[in-house]
């Protein structure tokens, strides 16, 4: 039978307390020599705030849409494009919540490129600025010619013009949206195909020409009078012409109201 030392039995218990002290740092989680520090809460805050250029754009065209909604002078019926030309993201370097305001740097209306003025805030103090290119486009249906026209004529001859939507944002001189509009109305100038018909390009077919002989119904507050007089240039129907009295022989302007008969008011 093998005995026991007093050395074995040491060394068998010293093993026995390293194993115990292991493995409750273990449970704890504690090293020696080792000491764990928690981040400080500043740390997880950003100090940083992008703004997407989705929403710079989206900010800018709602701005521009309500100033269109108030706009007393724009058609019902245009249906409108807005491109704002901004295609970047903005960096601020200050955290917090953050808030837009956009005005217009003219008193022009939204018609075509139009620049606008971006503020950005923080927390209500103002941080950046930008200056951001609004480019609006109106659209509509208008009278457009269907084939080259010659001078003197008629629109509503067959195939000579039809209705189509266009780009009438920078159109001067007016234009026709229908063609009821063009009854008894002539090309005054050739125009070529696919053209926007506007109020210089026609004019009322003439029903009165220079010399003719004319009726002048002559009115005034509390009387009306008909003489006879001579037309002296050609007119049509509302246009205004210059006419002379048969027996005055005094030359006045009128309006036609119909083939042989012109208006004078107040003489």
């Amino acid at each position: 039978m093998s005995r026991i030392r007093p050395l074995d039995v040491a060394f068998v218990l010293a093993a026995l307390a390293f194993a115990i002290v292991t493995a409750a740092s273990a449970q704890t989680g504690v090293q020696t020599g080792v000491r764990a520090t928690a981040p400080e809460a500043q740390d997880l805050l950003p100090t940083t705030v992008v703004v997407p250029q989705d929403i710079i754009r989206s900010v800018v065209t709602n701005y521009v849409r309500e100033q269109l909604a108030n706009d007393v002078n724009l058609d019902p019926d245009v249906r409108i494009e807005i491109d704002v030309r901004w295609k970047q993201d903005v960096l601020l370097e200050t955290p917090g919540v953050v808030d837009y305001h956009v005005r217009k740097l003219s008193n022009r209306p939204f018609r075509g490129p139009t620049v606008t003025r971006l503020e950005i805030s923080v927390d209500d103090a103002l941080v950046r600025t930008l200056a951001i290119t609004v480019d609006t486009r109106l659209f509509r249906d208008v009278v457009v010619t269907a084939r080259t026209l010659r001078r003197a004529e008629l629109l509503l001859e067959e195939g000579a013009v039809e209705i189509e939507e266009r780009d009438i944002t920078q159109l001067k001189h007016g234009f026709y949206t229908s063609l009821e509009e063009l009854e008894l109305i002539q090309s005054s100038r050739p125009i070529g195909a696919g053209d926007v018909i506007t109020h210089r390009h026609a004019e009322p077919v003439p029903v009165i020409h220079r010399g003719d002989e004319i009726v002048m119904l002559v009115r005034s507050t509390h009387m009306s009078l008909e003489a006879v007089g001579e037309a002296l240039q050609d007119g049509g129907i509302g246009e205004k012409i210059r006419v002379r009295n048969g027996e005055s022989g005094k030359v006045v302007r009128g309006h036609i109201i119909e083939p042989g008969l012109v208006e004078i008011q107040g003489l």
